[in-house]
């Protein structure tokens, strides 16, 4: 049986309910997100596409947990030589992935200063 997946937003949700931040674990799954990319299993850039519905039942490219029927789960599509490869993920841990690759484009502090305008000649 196929389980159709809708496209989904980066901090899509469709349960209401707030779920407690946990620092601590956000911190490990952000480390999680940077092994994955040190050793390739990730693309170091953003999914081409982001599919969500429930879990696979796969094991998440960042975690390597199972992503659960009852959960939702994500697909990072990324498109690649020879075709499109798809990841499963948690949505938290897509959210980790979202911030380690923000923090990477980041600007040093000196780069972030307004660069004063030239008169026009």
């Amino acid at each position: 049986m196929t389980t159709a997946r809708t496209p989904a937003g980066p901090l899509e949700s469709r349960d209401s309910t707030p779920t407690p931040v946990v620092a601590d674990e956000d911190l490990l799954l952000r480390r999680r997100v940077r092994e994955a990319l040190q050793t390739d299993r990730l693309p170091p850039r953003a999914p081409d596409r982001t599919w969500g519905g429930p879990g696979s039942g796969a094991a998440c490219v960042i975690c390597e947990r199972i992503v659960s029927p009852d959960e939702v789960g994500l697909d990072l599509e990324y498109e690649q030589t020879g075709g499109t490869v798809s990841h499963p993920a948690h949505a938290r841990c897509f959210l980790a992935l979202e911030t380690v690759l923000r923090e990477r484009q980041l600007p040093p502090k000196a780069a972030a200063m307004p660069v004063p305008l030239r008169e026009s000649e």
